[in-house]
């Protein structure tokens, strides 16, 4: 918890880029950095110098932080209810893109719209991107087709009424 008592353990003035991690963050993390594959150039050292390389080791290092902060706070390590919702955000890209905008009518926002899946404690289970143009229903049965199994005795999902509709039913 952010107090003024731990403020200087929060302090990131004295790394070179503010995504660089501390010594301590490492010792957390590094471990789930995947060995180099055989062949090409040499590594001089696992620890990347901004923050991790690829999805894969990104999405393993959100996994096992967010098993620790359940178990810490005294929970399973797989949730039974999360809450998911939707928000739109303006884009600045002009012409052809390989992710295309789109016009959300509702809010009136040209751009992305982003679906978060967080449990109950509010820490983040899951997340897509996709144009604003896809109906919330429809992003939200793309949220929970991309779960891949990643928490197994998930059984109640609340959601607000843009959800609503043949492609994420109510139970």
């Amino acid at each position: 918890m952010w107090t003024t008592e731990n403020r200087i353990r929060y302090d990131r003035s004295k790394l070179r880029y503010p995504s660089d991690l501390t010594d301590e963050e490492w010792a957390v993390i590094g471990p789930l950095i995947p060995r180099a594959k055989r062949g090409g150039n040499k590594r001089t050292s696992r620890r990347p110098r901004r923050g991790a390389r690829t999805a894969c080791a990104v999405q393993r290092i959100h996994h096992a932080l967010y098993v620790a902060c359940r178990e810490q706070a005294g929970r399973e390590t797989s949730p039974t209810a999360a809450i998911t919702d939707s928000q739109s955000v303006k884009s600045v890209e002009k012409g052809a893109s390989i992710d295309p905008h789109g016009f959300d009518a509702g809010k009136k926002i040209k751009g992305k719209k982003r679906h978060v899946l967080v449990d109950t404690h509010g820490l983040m289970l899951h997340a897509i991107v996709h144009a604003a143009d896809i109906q919330d229903r429809d992003g939200g049965a793309l949220l929970v087709a991309t779960l891949f199994g990643l928490h197994p005795f998930l059984t109640k999902l609340y959601a607000d009424a843009g959800y609503q509709g043949p492609r994420l039913p109510r139970r």
